[in-house]
C-alpha cells in the first residue's frame, strides 16, 4: 500500500513538472500519420452553405456525446490532458479502461467538432484524429476483455452506435472546411474503416 502511495506521488510530482512546462508552451501538436500537420485550414463559407443546399446523407445515430469541456484552444487544456494520462494510468481493467478511451474518444470528437464550427479548424481536425486513435484503443481493450472471458456484448453495442455517430459528425465536419480540411477529414475516414471493420469482428 505504502509502496502504491509512493508511486503516485512521485507520478503526480512528475505530471504537474510537465504541466507547467507545457503551459507555458502550450501548443496543439497534430498526429504525424494525417497530412493536417502541414495544412492551413479554413473553415468554407461556400461548403456550408452548399451543405445546407444540397445535405450529405450521413447514418444518423440516437447516441449522445459527452460534453467535451474545456477546448484545446485554452490554456488549461494541458491540465486536462495530464488528468487523462493519470487516469488511463491508474484503471487496470480491461473493460473500465475501453470505457474510458471511449469516453475520451467522444469528449474529443465533441471538442474537434466546436473548434471546427468556430472557425478554428486547423485545431478542430488534429482533435478529431485523437478522438479517433482513442476510439480505436477503446476497441483493443474491449478485444483483450472479451479474450479474458468478460461479457462485453453490451458495450460492444455502445461501441456500435458510437461508431455511426463518429461517423455522422465527420461528414458534418466534412462539410464546413475547405478542399484540404476535406481531404484530412477522407483520410480519418479511411483510418476508421478496418477499425469498425475489427470492432464487427469482436
Amino acid at each position: 500500500m505504502l509502496k502504491r502511495v509512493l508511486t503516485l506521488v512521485l507520478v503526480f510530482t512528475f505530471a504537474f513538472s510537465v504541466l507547467f512546462v507545457s503551459v507555458k508552451n502550450a501548443t496543439i501538436s497534430a498526429p504525424s500519420s494525417f497530412a493536417v500537420t502541414s495544412l492551413k485550414l479554413t473553415v468554407s463559407e461556400e461548403s456550408s452553405a452548399s451543405a445546407e443546399a444540397t445535405p450529405t446523407a450521413v447514418p444518423k445515430s440516437d447516441y449522445f456525446l459527452a460534453y467535451p469541456g474545456i477546448l484545446p484552444d485554452n490554456p488549461l487544456y494541458k491540465i486536462k490532458m495530464i488528468r487523462d494520462r493519470v487516469k488511463i494510468w491508474l484503471v487496470r481493467k480491461t473493460l473500465d479502461r475501453a470505457s474510458l478511451f471511449l469516453l475520451y474518444s467522444d469528449k474529443r470528437l465533441g471538442a474537434g467538432k466546436v473548434l471546427v464550427e468556430g472557425g478554428k479548424p486547423e485545431m478542430g481536425i488534429p482533435t478529431l484524429v485523437k478522438a479517433e486513435r482513442y476510439f480505436e484503443k477503446a476497441i483493443l481493450e474491449t478485444e483483450k476483455a472479451k479474450a479474458q472471458g468478460i461479457e462485453t456484448a453490451e458495450f460492444r453495442e455502445t461501441l456500435r452506435k458510437a461508431s455511426l455517430k463518429h461517423e455522422e459528425v465527420l461528414k458534418e465536419v466534412k462539410e464546413r472546411v475547405d478542399s484540404s480540411g476535406k481531404e484530412a477529414v477522407d483520410d480519418l475516414l479511411k483510418y476508421m474503416s478496418p477499425v469498425k471493420a475489427k470492432l464487427n469482428g469482436i
